[in-house]
C-alpha cells in the first residue's frame, strides 16, 4: 500500500470523494466530478491515488459494456478493506462501533461506567477499542484488512483533541487523543458527540440528501451539530453549536456551565424532571421514565411540564432556524421517548418565532434511534483524517489491534 503526500486543495477532494460514494453509493467520474465542483480530469487524476492507497475501486459498467460506445467506469468505496471505530462517551456508558469505509456496522459494543474519572473511563475505552478491533477484523476475514484510526465523540467543548471542558461528565482540560493514540496505537480524531452525530447523519441518516442541516440532541443535556455547504461547523475553537446555552432566562438557574438562565436549565430532561416534582410534590419523579409514565397515565402536571419543555425547545429551535437557515433539523436524544407530547408544541413556538420563511422552508425529522449513529458519525471522522492526512495513516496489523 502506497502513503501519499497531498497537498491540501488534493487532501479536501480525496475526503469530499469519499464522502459523496458513502453517501450515494457508486458513482462514474462525471457524477464525482459535478459532486465535488471540479471538472473531470480533476478526478481522473485523483482516483489512482485513492485506488493504490486501498480506499475505492473502480470497475466498468457492465451493462454498458454491452452496447456500443466507450464502457462507464463505476466508482465505489472499498468495503471492509479498511475498518474503523467510533465511540461515544457518555456519562453512563460507552458505545462503540466498527464500520467499513461505507459506514456499515460491522461489530459493535456497550460498556457501563462507574466512574467518571477520566483516566478510568479512558482506559475503558482502550479495552472496549482492543476488542471491537478483533471483532471486525475476525468479521470482514481480510488478509489486508486494517483498522485505519478511531474517532471518540466527548459531550462538551472539544479542542485539537482535548476536552476544555465537559459539564456533563466534570472534566476540565482532559488529554483525549494523544492518551487514546498511545493506548490503541491508533490515529485518533476526538471531536464534540452531537459533532459526530451530525457527521454521521449527514453521511448516513436522515442528512444524505442535504447539505445545511442541523441536529439538536435533547436529554440529559441539550447539544447541536451543524452541517453547512456540506461541511461539519465546528467553529474557531470547536465550540460551535452549544444550543444548551443559549441565554434565555435573565437570572434564571444556575448552569453547569457556570451562568444562569441557559436553555438547558429549563428544558433538558433534568429541568423536566425537577419541575415535575416539584408541582406534583411526588419524591419518587427522579428520572424521565417517571415522567413518561405519569403522561401516559394522563397526569396533568406532567403533560402541562411537557407542553412547556416543548415550547421552550420551540423557542431555542427558531433561534437556531433563524441564524443559519437549514433545510432541515433532525432532533435525537433521550427526550424522544417523550417526543410525542413535545413535538406539537414544539413546532408552534418554532413557527410563531421564526423568521419569515426560515421555519416554513425548513424540515423536522425526529430520530429515534439509539447511540449507535454516534459511533457511526465518530467513526467517519476517523476515516475521513486517514484519508485527509495519510501522513498519520498507520497500517495496523490484526496483532497489534487486539
Amino acid at each position: 500500500m502506497r502513503e501519499l503526500v497531498l497537498t491540501a486543495p488534493a487532501q479536501r477532494l480525496h475526503g469530499e470523494i469519499l464522502a459523496r460514494l458513502m453517501r450515494a453509493g457508486a458513482s462514474s467520474r462525471t457524477q464525482l466530478a459535478d459532486a465535488a465542483g471540479v471538472d473531470v480530469s480533476t478526478i481522473v487524476r485523483a482516483l489512482p491515488e485513492l485506488v493504490a492507497a486501498g480506499w475505492i475501486s473502480e470497475t466498468v459498467d457492465q451493462m454498458q459494456a454491452r452496447t456500443r460506445g466507450r464502457p462507464i467506469k463505476r466508482v465505489a468505496v472499498r468495503g471492509g478493506h479498511h475498518l474503523a471505530i467510533g465511540v461515544k462517551i457518555g456519562p453512563e456508558r460507552i458505545v462503540g462501533a466498527v464500520t467499513d469505509l461505507a459506514g456499515d456496522v460491522i461489530a459493535a459494543g456497550t460498556s457501563p461506567l462507574d466512574t467518571r474519572d477520566p483516566d478510568r473511563v479512558l482506559a475503558a475505552v482502550s479495552e472496549m477499542v482492543r476488542v471491537l478491533a478483533g471483532r471486525g477484523l475476525a468479521v470482514v476475514d481480510q488478509p489486508e484488512a486494517r483498522v485505519v484510526g478511531l474517532g471518540v465523540g466527548v459531550g462538551g467543548h472539544v479542542s485539537k483533541g482535548r476536552v476544555v471542558t465537559s459539564p456533563i461528565l466534570g472534566w476540565q482540560g482532559v488529554e483525549v487523543s494523544t492518551v487514546l493514540a498511545a493506548a490503541t496505537r491508533l490515529p485518533t480524531v476526538v471531536a464534540n458527540d452531537v459533532n459526530a452525530l451530525a457527521a454521521g447523519e449527514h453521511l448516513l441518516g436522515y442528512g444524505r440528501r442535504v447539505d445545511d442541516l442541523a441536529v439538536l440532541t435533547i436529554g440529559r443535556g441539550l447539544g447541536c451539530g451543524l452541517v453547512l455547504h456540506g461541511r461539519l461547523l465546528v467553529g474557531a475553537d470547536g465550540a460551535a453549536g452549544e444550543f444548551g446555552h443559549l441565554p434565555l432566562i435573565p437570572d434564571g438557574p444556575p448552569c453547569g456551565c457556570g451562568g444562569r438562565g441557559c436553555l438547558e436549565t429549563v428544558a433538558s430532561d433534568r429541568a423536566l424532571v425537577a419541575a415535575v416534582r416539584a408541582r406534583t410534590g411526588d419524591a419518587d419523579v427522579c428520572e424521565l421514565g417517571d415522567v413518561e409514565r405519569l403522561a401516559a397515565a394522563g397526569d396533568q402536571v406532567a403533560l402541562e411540564c411537557l407542553a412547556t419543555t416543548g415550547e421552550l425547545l420551540g423557542r431555542g429551535i427558531a433561534a437556531l432556524v433563524n441564524l443559519v437557515n437549514p433545510a432541515l433539523v433532525i432532533v435525537a436524544g433521550e427526550m424522544v421517548s417523550v417526543i410525542d407530547h413535545l413535538e406539537a408544541p414544539m413546532r408552534r413556538a418554532a413557527a410563531e418565532h421564526a423568521f419569515s420563511s426560515a421555519w416554513s422552508n425548513c424540515r423536522l425529522k425526529i430520530d429515534r434511534g439509539g447511540d449507535e449513529m454516534w459511533a457511526r458519525g465518530a467513526a467517519w471522522l476517523a476515516i475521513r483524517a486517514a484519508v485527509m492526512r495519510p501522513e498519520t495513516f498507520a497500517r495496523v496489523s490484526p496483532e497489534v489491534a487486539v
